[in-house]
């Protein structure tokens, strides 16, 4: 899998998600320290996680 900057493209995401069953996508409006840039929405996200399992 090939990465630019550190990140994985749209298409290699989608593309994980594909190949594992039960796996869902959670995009933010954030770059990659969503914990510091966005932690309402990586709350929020990680509490919608626990609550699935």
């Amino acid at each position: 899998m090939q990465r630019q900057g550190g990140v994985l493209s749209a298409e290699q995401t989608v593309q994980m998600v594909a190949r594992r069953p039960g796996t869902r996508l959670v995009e933010l409006g954030t770059e990659h320290f969503l914990y510091t840039n966005d932690p309402v929405g990586f709350a929020d996200a990680v509490r919608d996680f626990l609550a699935s399992a």
